[in-house]
Formats: structure tokens, C-alpha cells, sequence
């Protein structure tokens, strides 16, 4: 994620889609980690982004 983000892609991470250790650290990623270098997103409204 973090390089794609250096190398200037548009990244996008599911949040639904991804997983931790703990719960405490699933929820620290999501709130702090993803966004510094991708939009977090729920796989449901990515699919419908895809859609048009």
C-alpha cells in the first residue's frame, strides 16, 4: 500500500476486505494507518464506484 502511495497510484483498501492480529489492531489500522496512504473503503461501495 505504502509504496503504491509513493509511486503516485490512487490506492484504495477495502476495509471489509482486510484483517489483524486483534481487534485493537484492525480498528487502529483503519483509523489511523489506511488513510495516511489509501482511501479506505468498503468493498460494497467499491463495487458500486465500479458500476458507475
Amino acid at each position: 500500500m505504502r509504496t503504491a502511495y509513493e509511486h503516485g497510484f490512487d490506492v484504495v483498501t477495502l476495509t471489509d476486505r482486510v484483517a489483524a492480529t486483534s481487534g485493537e489492531e484492525h480498528r487502529n489500522a483503519l483509523r489511523y494507518d489506511f488513510p495516511m496512504f489509501s482511501r479506505p473503503t468498503p468493498s460494497t461501495d467499491f463495487v458500486a464506484q465500479l458500476g458507475g
